[in-house]
């Protein structure tokens, strides 16, 4: 009877010391910002409101977070705040398991105002349905370390595409095909010198190629203004682009010498 109440007492003993360390190593892991933390159920929320995300991911995001987000230390000197440094919103295939958007998705403007540590942002067929639209302005702190704009396939999604390129000077992608984006390219793209990639295809943008836009592009490998309403003469500076690969201007209403590839 001695050894049983012996073994008992080591039972309670081992689990109350199992669940005081689990508890100090749930202390220690890196915390999300909780204002970080709620801007992340907003923007889930807003594309897919129909999956209650503060049920499924009640505690700390980074500790396990929705397929689509990812956190990291935003630098080599930090190792003890976390933030998100990536996200991936619409769905792609069986093998990408990105949340997938609802046909009423939105876009919330806390996107561009909380995650000043992000360096992808990737929409993918995530506004289908009912209208929605970029914020009137989005604050130039945005995307200070972005490298990665990707919205493809966002027919649903209208607004002045001059509001979403911004002044990315990490920026190596910047991919806006087959949404509902208008107006001009604004002349700050020329600012963009990291860029390797301008894919800015299937909208309906208007207006002529900016003054000196490609000049200082020594990086680009893909050029691609397709299937739009551009008007104007295509510069002379694309001949200067020494690594691009491709260059479209297809279906626009250019003027000039170009070529097509």
């Amino acid at each position: 009877m001695a050894t049983s109440h012996l073994h008992l007492f080591l039972f309670f003993l081992f689990t109350a010391l199992s669940t005081v360390c689990q508890e100090n190593n749930d202390d220690a892991l890196p915390q999300l910002p909780p204002s970080e933390q709620e801007a992340v159920y907003r923007v889930l929320n807003s594309v897919n409101p129909a999956i209650p995300w503060r049920t499924i991911f009640p505690d700390n995001l980074c500790a396990s977070p929705s397929d689509g987000v990812v956190c990291d230390y935003p630098d080599a000197s930090s190792s003890t705040s976390l933030h998100v440094t990536e996200l991936h919103l619409g769905y792609v295939s069986d093998y990408t398991q990105n949340p997938p958007c609802s046909s009423n998705a939105t876009l919330d403007p806390l996107l561009f105002t909380s995650f000043e540590h992000l360096r992808k942002l990737f929409f993918y067929k995530c506004f289908t349905g009912a209208p929605a639209s970029l914020p009137a302005t989005i604050p130039e702190e945005f995307g200070s370390v972005l490298e990665e704009l990707v919205f493809i396939e966002n027919p649903s999604l209208s607004g002045d595409v001059g509001v979403l390129i911004g002044y990315f000077t990490k920026l190596r992608r910047l991919v806006l095909t087959g949404n509902g984006f208008h107006g001009s390219i604004p002349n700050r793209i020329s600012g963009l010198v990291s860029l390797q990639e301008i894919t800015l295809s299937r909208n309906s943008l208007t207006g002529g190629f900016p003054s000196n836009a490609t000049s200082r592009l020594k990086n680009l490998k893909v050029l691609d203004f397709s299937h739009n309403s551009l008007t104007g003469d295509a510069p002379d500076s694309i001949g200067d682009l020494t690594e691009l690969l491709k260059l479209d201007l297809s279906y626009n209403a250019f003027s000039g010498k170009y070529m097509s590839t």
